[in-house]
Protein backbone atom coordinates (compact mmCIF):
# COMPACT_ATOMS: atom_id res chain seq x y z
CA UNK A 1 0.00 0.00 0.00
CA UNK A 2 1.30 3.44 -0.97
CA UNK A 3 2.23 5.96 1.67
CA UNK A 4 0.42 9.16 0.91
CA UNK A 5 2.62 12.24 1.15
CA UNK A 6 0.21 14.82 2.53
CA UNK A 7 2.87 17.54 2.53
CA UNK A 8 3.09 17.33 -1.27
CA UNK A 9 -0.70 17.53 -1.57
CA UNK A 10 -0.74 20.52 0.79
CA UNK A 11 1.85 22.27 -1.41
CA UNK A 12 -0.28 21.58 -4.46
CA UNK A 13 -3.38 22.91 -2.70
CA UNK A 14 -1.61 26.07 -1.50
CA UNK A 15 -1.14 27.23 -5.08
CA UNK A 16 -4.68 26.49 -6.18
CA UNK A 17 -6.63 29.44 -7.68
CA UNK A 18 -9.57 28.79 -5.32
CA UNK A 19 -7.87 30.80 -2.55
CA UNK A 20 -7.52 33.96 -4.62
CA UNK A 21 -11.01 33.60 -6.08
CA UNK A 22 -12.46 33.29 -2.60
CA UNK A 23 -10.79 36.61 -1.74
CA UNK A 24 -12.21 38.21 -4.89
CA UNK A 25 -15.67 36.95 -3.97
CA UNK A 26 -15.49 38.40 -0.46
CA UNK A 27 -14.32 41.75 -1.87
CA UNK A 28 -17.13 41.77 -4.46
CA UNK A 29 -19.70 41.34 -1.70
CA UNK A 30 -18.03 44.10 0.34
CA UNK A 31 -18.47 46.39 -2.68
CA UNK A 32 -22.16 45.46 -2.77
CA UNK A 33 -22.45 46.31 0.92
CA UNK A 34 -20.82 49.67 0.23
CA UNK A 35 -23.40 50.40 -2.49
CA UNK A 36 -26.20 49.67 -0.01
CA UNK A 37 -24.51 51.84 2.62
CA UNK A 38 -24.32 54.70 0.10
CA UNK A 39 -28.07 54.41 -0.47
CA UNK A 40 -28.58 54.53 3.29
CA UNK A 41 -26.55 57.75 3.45
CA UNK A 42 -28.40 59.24 0.50
CA UNK A 43 -31.93 58.36 1.58
CA UNK A 44 -31.24 59.13 5.25
CA UNK A 45 -29.62 62.46 4.38
CA UNK A 46 -26.58 61.39 6.41
CA UNK A 47 -22.88 61.93 6.03
CA UNK A 48 -21.28 58.78 4.57
CA UNK A 49 -19.30 58.28 7.78
CA UNK A 50 -22.47 58.38 9.88
CA UNK A 51 -24.28 55.98 7.58
CA UNK A 52 -21.29 53.64 7.60
CA UNK A 53 -21.08 53.70 11.38
CA UNK A 54 -24.69 52.54 11.57
CA UNK A 55 -24.82 50.26 8.52
CA UNK A 56 -21.75 48.20 9.31
CA UNK A 57 -22.88 47.59 12.91
CA UNK A 58 -25.92 45.76 11.53
CA UNK A 59 -25.01 42.27 10.38
CA UNK A 60 -28.44 41.10 9.20
CA UNK A 61 -28.93 41.83 5.50
CA UNK A 62 -32.73 41.76 5.69
CA UNK A 63 -32.62 44.39 8.43
CA UNK A 64 -30.22 46.52 6.39
CA UNK A 65 -32.48 46.31 3.35
CA UNK A 66 -35.55 47.14 5.43
CA UNK A 67 -33.84 50.24 6.88
CA UNK A 68 -32.70 51.42 3.43
CA UNK A 69 -36.23 50.88 2.10
CA UNK A 70 -37.84 52.83 4.96
CA UNK A 71 -35.38 55.69 4.49
CA UNK A 72 -36.03 55.63 0.74
CA UNK A 73 -39.80 55.80 1.27
CA UNK A 74 -39.40 58.72 3.67
CA UNK A 75 -37.02 60.52 1.28
CA UNK A 76 -38.34 59.91 -2.25
CA UNK A 77 -41.20 57.44 -1.87
CA UNK A 78 -40.85 54.13 -3.68
CA UNK A 79 -40.90 55.18 -7.36
CA UNK A 80 -39.89 51.72 -8.65
CA UNK A 81 -41.46 49.22 -6.22
CA UNK A 82 -41.10 46.17 -8.49
CA UNK A 83 -37.43 46.96 -9.06
CA UNK A 84 -36.78 47.39 -5.35
CA UNK A 85 -38.53 44.12 -4.49
CA UNK A 86 -36.45 42.26 -7.07
CA UNK A 87 -33.23 43.87 -5.85
CA UNK A 88 -34.02 42.80 -2.30
CA UNK A 89 -34.42 39.24 -3.54
CA UNK A 90 -31.20 39.45 -5.57
CA UNK A 91 -29.23 40.81 -2.60
CA UNK A 92 -30.76 38.19 -0.29
CA UNK A 93 -29.61 35.40 -2.60
CA UNK A 94 -26.12 36.88 -2.85
CA UNK A 95 -25.99 37.18 0.93
CA UNK A 96 -26.72 33.46 1.29
CA UNK A 97 -23.98 32.62 -1.21
CA UNK A 98 -21.57 34.98 0.55
CA UNK A 99 -22.17 33.15 3.82
CA UNK A 100 -21.37 29.87 2.11
CA UNK A 101 -18.18 31.24 0.55
CA UNK A 102 -17.01 32.62 3.89
CA UNK A 103 -18.02 29.75 6.18
CA UNK A 104 -17.73 26.60 4.10
CA UNK A 105 -14.65 24.42 4.36
CA UNK A 106 -12.16 23.67 1.64
CA UNK A 107 -12.26 20.09 0.46
CA UNK A 108 -9.34 18.55 -1.36
CA UNK A 109 -9.93 15.97 -4.03
CA UNK A 110 -7.02 13.54 -4.01
CA UNK A 111 -6.17 10.79 -6.47
CA UNK A 112 -4.21 8.02 -4.78
CA UNK A 113 -1.95 5.68 -6.74
CA UNK A 114 0.72 3.22 -5.72
CA UNK A 115 3.27 6.02 -6.08
CA UNK A 116 1.46 8.52 -3.86
CA UNK A 117 -1.24 11.09 -4.30
CA UNK A 118 -2.00 14.12 -6.39
CA UNK A 119 -4.49 16.90 -5.89
CA UNK A 120 -7.37 16.62 -8.33
CA UNK A 121 -9.34 19.64 -7.18
CA UNK A 122 -10.25 22.05 -4.44
CA UNK A 123 -13.80 23.13 -3.65
CA UNK A 124 -15.77 24.72 -0.84
CA UNK A 125 -18.32 22.43 0.78
CA UNK A 126 -20.74 22.67 3.71
CA UNK A 127 -18.95 22.16 7.03
CA UNK A 128 -21.17 19.22 7.95
CA UNK A 129 -19.45 16.90 5.51
CA UNK A 130 -21.06 13.88 7.13
CA UNK A 131 -24.31 14.94 5.47
CA UNK A 132 -22.55 14.38 2.13
CA UNK A 133 -24.28 17.31 0.46
CA UNK A 134 -23.59 17.66 -3.27
CA UNK A 135 -23.47 21.45 -2.81
CA UNK A 136 -20.10 23.03 -3.53
CA UNK A 137 -18.44 26.24 -4.65
CA UNK A 138 -15.71 26.08 -7.24
CA UNK A 139 -13.49 28.72 -8.82
CA UNK A 140 -16.12 29.04 -11.58
CA UNK A 141 -19.11 29.42 -9.26
CA UNK A 142 -17.22 32.10 -7.34
CA UNK A 143 -16.36 33.92 -10.58
CA UNK A 144 -20.08 33.95 -11.36
CA UNK A 145 -20.76 35.26 -7.85
CA UNK A 146 -18.24 38.10 -8.35
CA UNK A 147 -19.91 39.10 -11.63
CA UNK A 148 -23.37 39.04 -10.07
CA UNK A 149 -22.18 41.18 -7.14
CA UNK A 150 -20.58 43.65 -9.56
CA UNK A 151 -23.80 43.87 -11.56
CA UNK A 152 -25.92 44.38 -8.45
CA UNK A 153 -23.54 46.97 -6.97
CA UNK A 154 -23.53 48.95 -10.22
CA UNK A 155 -27.30 48.68 -10.49
CA UNK A 156 -27.71 50.06 -6.96
CA UNK A 157 -25.24 52.87 -7.68
CA UNK A 158 -27.18 53.85 -10.81
CA UNK A 159 -30.45 53.69 -8.87
CA UNK A 160 -29.06 56.11 -6.31
CA UNK A 161 -27.70 58.38 -9.06
CA UNK A 162 -31.06 58.49 -10.82
CA UNK A 163 -33.02 59.23 -7.66
CA UNK A 164 -30.50 61.89 -6.62
CA UNK A 165 -31.01 63.67 -9.95
CA UNK A 166 -27.46 63.08 -11.16
CA UNK A 167 -28.57 61.70 -14.54
CA UNK A 168 -30.03 63.70 -17.41
CA UNK A 169 -30.90 63.35 -21.07
CA UNK A 170 -30.52 59.93 -22.66
CA UNK A 171 -28.87 58.44 -19.56
CA UNK A 172 -31.81 59.43 -17.39
CA UNK A 173 -34.30 58.07 -19.92
CA UNK A 174 -32.36 54.80 -20.27
CA UNK A 175 -32.12 54.16 -16.54
CA UNK A 176 -35.74 55.12 -15.84
CA UNK A 177 -36.70 52.52 -18.44
CA UNK A 178 -34.41 49.93 -16.89
CA UNK A 179 -35.89 50.43 -13.42
CA UNK A 180 -39.40 49.95 -14.84
CA UNK A 181 -38.43 46.53 -16.24
CA UNK A 182 -37.86 43.25 -14.39
CA UNK A 183 -34.29 42.81 -13.16
CA UNK A 184 -32.71 40.23 -15.45
CA UNK A 185 -29.44 38.54 -14.60
CA UNK A 186 -27.31 38.04 -16.54
CA UNK A 187 -28.32 41.24 -18.30
CA UNK A 188 -29.03 41.17 -22.04
CA UNK A 189 -26.31 42.39 -24.41
CA UNK A 190 -28.04 45.76 -24.89
CA UNK A 191 -28.02 46.53 -21.15
CA UNK A 192 -25.51 49.22 -20.03
CA UNK A 193 -24.12 46.83 -17.40
CA UNK A 194 -23.62 43.91 -19.78
CA UNK A 195 -20.17 42.33 -19.60
CA UNK A 196 -19.01 39.67 -22.01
Amino acid sequence: MATLDFSDIERQAAGHPLWAQRGHAIQAYATLEQALCSLMAQFGNMAPRTAGTIFFRISNTRTRLRIVEELMKASVGNPYPDFWKQVQSLVGGLDGQRNEIVHWHTVQGVHVTEKGGTLTGLTLAPPNFWAQSPAAHTVETMKDFVQKCAFTSSLLNMYGSLLAGHLSGDAEKTWRGIFLQPVVYPPPSNHPLFRS
